[in-house]
């Protein structure tokens, strides 16, 4: 097998993990925009962007060899929003108690 298929492959599935990352997030506002027409408010909303945000920040290093993780800037540059957006929803839920 030539080691070009290898890179289309990588290639493929780099892709599909960024656009089920995009879907995810399309998802999150759409549950926002359902809880706040209904008016269940945004607790749940922060509770879902908080765990799914998590969870891409966890799926990026088990899917990267670290090294490659950390010397690339923007995945670096995502996950840093990722961790703000964690931190800020378990503040908010915090202080909705």
């Amino acid at each position: 097998m030539p080691s070009y298929v290898g890179v289309y492959i990588l290639s493929f599935l780099t892709g599909l993990l960024l656009l089920l990352n995009g879907l995810g997030f399309f998802g999150l506002t759409a549950i926002h925009i359902i809880t706040e027409y209904q008016g269940y408010g945004s607790k749940l909303h922060h509770m879902a962007l908080g765990a799914y945000s998590l969870i891409t920040i966890i799926a990026y290093f088990l899917t990267f060899p670290f090294a490659d993780a950390i010397t690339n800037p923007i995945g670096m540059v995502a996950k840093t929003i990722e961790l703000i957006i964690v931190i800020a929803s378990i503040r908010f839920l915090r202080a909705k108690q």
